[in-house]
Order: structure tokens, then sequence, then C-alpha cells
């Protein structure tokens, strides 16, 4: 993050709200790309990113690095985000409807289940990669800081992603 950034997050660490919510605005449409496409659902996506700015919001204090910011806030995301896959597997015995009512959408339910389909032949880590990569928009370093990898890794498994991906998608 530049020199700027980092000041507001010092500011934002010392209690003040304007700072905070400048880097929200700065994160928020991330946050909440990567949580609607991972649970497609609205409702859902913008309630795990709204638990996610809360809990930021409060342990802000709790940042060591500001240029670290990103990674730190989408590690409270990515923590939610399970939590809600975890919800979803504990009441499977919903109607698909309910849990997923974005796939009434006829006109880009083609396009979505193409696009969800593919990337649920990858294993989560590399869906996560993908996702950050692709939507979040997140350097490999960023996204090794997210998931606790090395950057090294990160691109290495982000190219045979991207590799296998292109392979299903020409099926």
């Amino acid at each position: 993050m530049e020199k700027n950034t980092d000041l507001i997050i010092i500011n934002a660490q010392n209690g003040d709200k304007a700072a905070f919510q400048e880097l929200y605005q700065e994160v928020y449409k991330d946050l909440y790309h990567y949580a609607l496409f991972v649970l497609k659902n609205k409702q859902d996506a913008e309630d795990v990113v709204a638990d996610t700015v809360v809990d930021a919001f409060y342990s802000i204090k709790k940042l060591r690095s500001p240029a670290s910011f990103k990674a730190w806030i989408f590690k409270i995301l990515s923590s939610k985000v399970k939590q809600k896959l975890k919800e979803y597997a504990r009441d499977k015995k919903e109607d698909i409807e309910t849990i997923y009512p974005d796939l009434q959408d006829h006109s880009s339910m083609t396009a979505q289940v193409e696009i969800f389909s593919v990337l649920g032949h990858l294993p989560e880590t590399e869906q996560q990669i993908v996702l950050l990569s692709i939507i979040g928009r997140y350097t490999s370093t960023e996204i090794g800081q997210i998931l606790s990898l090395n950057a090294a890794t990160v691109r290495s498994k982000l190219s045979r992603s991207l590799t296998k991906l292109r392979c299903l998608f020409t099926e």
C-alpha cells in the first residue's frame, strides 16, 4: 500500500472513524465480490462483509503492519465465509433455491453455472487463489498473506489452476 494509505490506517488505529470509513470504501467492493462469488447469495455476502468490517473496526489496533491491511481484512473475511459455508453444510436439507436464490435469474444463469461448475473442479485453496487474483486483483504476495502461503506457491498454484480451467472450458 502507498504511504498515504498507511497514514490513514494509522489514523484508524488511533480511533479515527472517518479514516476507517475511508479504508472501508477502498476495500468494500473486493470483499463483497469475493464473498458473493464464493457464497452465491447476495444477502449472505452482504452479511459476512458487514461482520468482517465490524470485526476489523474493533480489532484494527491489533494490525501490526499498515502495509498488510488488505491481507488482514481478507483473512477475517475468509474466516467468516468459511463459517457461512459450514452453516450451508449443516442446513443442506434446505431446498437448493433457498440456498442459491440468485440461480433463479435466468438471464445470467447459464454463465454462472458454467463458471461455478468449472471452478468447482478445483480444490478449495486453488478456487480462493483464482478468485482473489482475478476478482480481487490481489498480487501473489497479498494472496499469500491472506491464505498463509508463500508467494511463489501462490504463483505456481495460480498458473496450474488457470491451465486446468482453460482445459475444462475447452472440453
